[in-house]
């Protein structure tokens, strides 16, 4: 989907879309472009969409999906943006105080105890 598309709009939660399209569909390369799509989108927006690219990255590290270091990239760019941006520390602390990829594990596990949405 591009920006070109009739419905497209700034103000939908594609993030989100992209995400559960990813859960829903079978291909696993269906599955990867989808949650690569949504992380992207949370990549490149504030901290409170950018935080949600935490969920996308642990379907994609629990499917082994794309390589580690790409991985452990992605999640460093985002607790780094995200850790002192006003976020609440203590709902998203264990997160920042382990291991890239038990983090990852952590939010795979329970995404609603960090994502408390419908959407998810």
């Amino acid at each position: 989907i591009s920006k070109d598309c009739v419905f497209w709009s700034d103000d939908h939660p594609w993030q989100l879309w992209f995400l559960n399209m990813g859960r829903v569909v079978k291909d696993t390369e269906l599955k990867k472009a989808f949650w690569n799509k949504s992380l992207d989108i949370c990549l490149r927006s504030f901290p409170t969409i950018k935080i949600m690219g935490l969920m996308p990255l642990s379907r994609l590290y629990e499917l082994s999906l794309v390589a580690n270091n790409v991985l452990e990239q992605a999640y460093k760019a985002i607790i780094t943006d995200c850790k002192d941006s006003g976020l609440n520390r203590e709902h998203f602390e264990p997160l920042w105080n382990v291991k890239w990829g038990e983090a990852l594990s952590l939010v795979g596990k329970k995404p609603g105890r960090y994502f408390p949405f419908s959407y998810r």
